[in-house]
């Protein structure tokens, strides 16, 4: 008896799991655990083991490195849903599972991502003291050997907190930049 799982949420064959936001050409993922509530082998039949379809298939990718099969009564295994847009828009596929379940035997999820515009947040340092600029969105700082760096962002309302850390015999003065920024 298969179980699709993502977090602790169960999706039901048939059912639906919403990626959220992605910016065109960023990627979010995903994991998912697929559970045998049975006591007979679960045995997934087809090359690849998850397949992806639909209109925006191109936009959906599997990776299925570590799903087992077959897989015993009870256990569990996991594959990973990437979501990484070309183009704005809604984007749907649909993930399917061919098995030797009894009455899930074609698992089906339609899955569904949502393509957003983003922006490019930069920062660059200026002055002759020396520090770094860290931040709370992964991926975006800044050193004095790397005085501008810039990361893409979605383009929704958030809020990004900087943090200046002044090298020692260095002061951090202020801030300056766009006006819809807040310091």
């Amino acid at each position: 008896e298969i179980q699709v799982k993502q977090g602790a949420t169960t999706i039901p064959t048939g059912g639906s799991f919403n990626v959220g936001p992605s910016a065109v050409g960023h990627q979010v993922t995903y994991p998912f655990t697929m559970e045998n509530l049975g006591n007979s082998n679960l045995t997934w039949n087809g090359t690849p083991k998850i397949r992806v379809s639909g209109t925006h298939a191109g936009e959906f990718s599997v990776d299925e490195t570590t799903t087992t099969s077959p897989l015993g009564g009870g256990g569990s295994t996991t594959f990973l849903l990437t979501f990484r847009p070309n183009s704005l828009g809604t984007k749907t596929a649909t993930l399917s599972l061919a098995n030797n379940d009894g009455d899930e035997g074609n698992y089906t999820m339609t899955v569904t991502g949502t393509a957003v515009p983003s922006k490019n947040l930069q920062i660059t340092l200026a002055g002759t003291g020396q520090g770094t600029v860290t931040s709370d969105l992964p991926g975006l700082a800044c050193a004095a050997t790397t005085p501008s760096c810039s990361l893409p962002v979605i383009d929704s309302p958030r809020w990004v907190t900087l943090t200046p850390v002044p090298a020692t015999g260095s002061e951090f003065i202020g801030w300056t930049g766009d006006a819809a920024c807040q310091a």
